[in-house]
């Protein structure tokens, strides 16, 4: 599978965006997949890091350009972390691929997407993307799909759960720090002279303030700086609290237990700090351009007073344990070609089954095409498991995501059973609905032997017609129903599917 990454990055909007992805990217080039970024002219630093990486980067200045790179490559998926896009070049875009993950922080806009990814905690998360995405895309919210690179989750699972005290600080506010956080930060800590405690400032050697804090850092043991870095994992595995933004770095220092005071420096922060705040999670002490150096001090000596207490130590490594990469990658990396688990429908399948059942390509494909209602689907859903006449069937992948469902209804001669099956919006047009419908006929086959399935689908269903003759449904007759022309289809040999 190919994967292209649409990422900006800048001394503007930071770095956040290009490090979630490379993480991302990272893990997905472990599994043997071959990933490409297309944006805007990176740094040499995160330039550095493609190359190594082996990723293909291509800096394109017109549309015309980035859709001839693209068509070339023919990607399965193509990734978007780009405040800049929204549904109108998805809708171009999604002509040269299968499917299009967007990652967002915003909810501010319509998107055309497939899947949609907000790793951020905010307190109306389940609702504000309600009109954004079509009825069929798949929300994955939340901070545990947090993008971390997989050095997090590793030092995650040693974190220590004790009581601390404040003897080490980490400074860090991102590659670019626009507004000079970091030499204020730093200013105030230097007036706390009745603790001690050791001091990691983290900034970009071609900061402006670097002279300043390079002479600082000379003329003070505690103080040591770090220019750079592939990662803060280390740093923070060993801070006791940490100075930054509310951006991504919030994620990684709740993944390590890390207690920190925090300073918005665009918008889209203020939210997720002030869900943080309020449940006590950061110290949010304002935005960038309210804070005075007396609030950081101030904010630090509170901090350095109260310790850290091991029982927020365990609930905050309880809310992130950094292994949100592997999650999306088990989901967008599903394939004709992965392990499939059969078991029977249960009773928390209910929402997903009328989430499945209602979408707008289902509806059309069905013989009865009218939206389901709540209260009539909860009926119908509860009638068919209880059934004895009815094997009802999720098919999910080997790492339990959702992948089809395929229900068998016994006819009246006993030993013929009609078939209807749905693939998941997410995996429609991959190949998945003959790999999920001989699953299904080896569970039936395994469970009640050889019987004869029949299967109706109107005409106009060509991907249906193409699934049913590859595994060897023969048509038998043809008839309207609702107007609509059906065609009727009947499989004799369940072991010969098999």
């Amino acid at each position: 599978m190919k994967f292209i990454f649409q990422v900006e990055a800048s001394s503007k909007i930071g770095n956040g965006h290009i490090v979630r992805c490379l993480s991302l990217a990272k893990g997905l080039k472990k599994r043997g997949y071959k990933c490409f970024f297309v944006g805007s002219r990176y740094s040499d630093q995160i330039l550095q890091i493609l190359k190594k990486n082996d990723f293909q980067y291509a800096h394109l200045s017109s549309e015309n350009k980035t859709i001839e790179f693209i068509r070339n490559i023919n990607p399965d998926w193509i990734i978007v972390d780009n405040y800049e896009i929204d549904e109108n070049w998805e809708l171009t875009f999604k002509k040269f691929c299968k499917k299009i993950l967007v990652i967002d922080d915003l909810a501010n806009r319509m998107h055309h997407c497939d899947l949609l990814l907000d790793q951020n905690m905010v307190a109306d998360m389940n609702t504000r993307y309600n009109g954004l995405t079509p009825y069929s895309a798949e929300l994955l919210l939340g901070s545990k799909y947090a993008l971390l690179d997989s050095i997090y989750s590793k030092i995650h699972n040693n974190i220590s759960k004790k009581d601390k005290n404040i003897k080490r600080i980490l400074i860090s506010f991102g590659g670019t720090d626009e507004f000079g956080l970091t030499k204020l930060s730093l200013l105030a800590l230097l007036q706390l002279k009745q603790y001690n405690f050791d001091i990691d400032v983290v900034l970009s050697s071609k900061h402006c303030d670097i002279a300043l804090i390079k002479e600082k850092a000379e003329t003070h043991n505690n103080i040591t700086l770090h220019s750079d870095l592939p990662t803060l994992a280390e740093l923070m595995a060993k801070s006791d609290l940490a100075m930054g933004t509310s951006g991504t770095t919030s994620w990684e220092r709740v993944c390590l237990g890390l207690s920190s005071i925090t300073i918005t420096v665009a918008d889209n922060q203020i939210k997720i700090a002030d869900y943080l705040n309020k449940n006590g999670l950061t110290n949010w002490i304002g935005h960038y351009d309210q804070i005075k150096k007396q609030d950081i001090f101030k904010a630090v000596n509170n901090a350095i007073v109260s310790g850290v207490k091991k029982e927020w130590i365990e609930r905050s490594i309880g809310l992130i344990d950094g292994k949100g990469v592997d999650r999306v990658c088990d989901i967008i990396t599903i394939s004709p070609d992965s392990e499939l688990h059969v078991r029977d429908m249960s009773i928390s399948d209910k929402n997903l089954v009328f989430k499945w059942a209602n979408d707008p390509i289902t509806r059309a494909n069905s013989l009865n095409s009218e939206e389901i209602k709540i209260e009539t689907h909860s009926k119908w859903f509860n009638r068919k498991l209880q059934d004895v006449k009815c094997h009802f069937y999720l098919i999910k992948s080997a790492n339990c995501i959702a992948v089809g469902m395929v229900r068998f209804e016994q006819l009246n001669d006993g030993n013929s059973y009609e078939v209807h099956y749905s693939i998941a919006p997410i995996y429609r047009g991959l190949g998945m609905g003959s790999h999920v419908l001989r699953a299904a006929i080896n569970a039936i086959y395994l469970k009640i032997g050889e019987v004869v399935i029949v299967g109706r689908i109107k005409k106009i269903n060509v991907a249906s017609e193409r699934i049913f003759k590859s595994i060897g449904f023969q048509i038998v007759s043809g008839e309207d129903y609702n107007s609509d022309p059906v065609c009727t289809y009947k499989l004799n040999n369940l072991r010969g599917v098999i």
